[in-house]
Formats: structure tokens, sequence, C-alpha cells
């Protein structure tokens, strides 16, 4: 576990170690100490905001946050990353011709 904090100071915007901090911590039963790591992730991805507003992560942030007392931040996560995606014109159809 103390290879994967350091890991996770050395760059705190590294997704995939995070992740991998926060199912420890998690298991662990350290469920404030997964919030504080997902909130410095979100934090450090400030100018990632297609990453920081990835749904699976959305989706994760709204099943730590509130087990953590943190509903309101759940919310206001989940409120910038509505705002995030509905701003940008991008397709949902997978297929070659207009939907």
């Amino acid at each position: 576990m103390n290879k994967l904090v350091a890991a996770f100071h050395h760059d705190e915007t590294d997704v995939a170690v995070a992740l991998l901090l926060l199912q420890v911590q998690i298991k662990e039963g350290n469920i404030q100490g997964a919030a504080l790591t997902l909130g410095k992730l979100f934090s450090a991805l400030k100018e990632e905001l297609d990453v920081k507003y990835a749904p699976g992560l959305i989706s994760l942030a709204l099943s730590v946050f509130p087990k953590a007392g943190m509903e309101d931040r759940a919310i206001r996560l989940l409120m910038e990353a509505k705002h995030h995606w509905t701003a940008k014109d991008i397709s949902v159809c997978p297929c070659s011709y207009d939907c």
C-alpha cells in the first residue's frame, strides 16, 4: 500500500494508480481515505476534463462520496459532468450515417 500511496503522490493525474489505491482503501474499509484519494484525483485532473468527467469515474464518485458523507460533492460533480458533456458537440451514434 505504501508504494501505491507514493506512486499516487508522485503523479496525482495517474488514473490507474488512483484506481488501484482506491480499491485497496475500500477493501480495507477506509472509505474516508478513498474519498480523499478520489477528491485529489479530480482536483489534479482540472486540465483534463474529458478524463475527469469520464462516466466511470463519475459513477465511482457517486458511489464513494455519499458513503463518506460527501453527498453534496457527488451531486456537484455530477452536474459539472453533465454541463461538460452537453456542451460538447459529440455524436453517440456508432454507425457511419446520420442517426
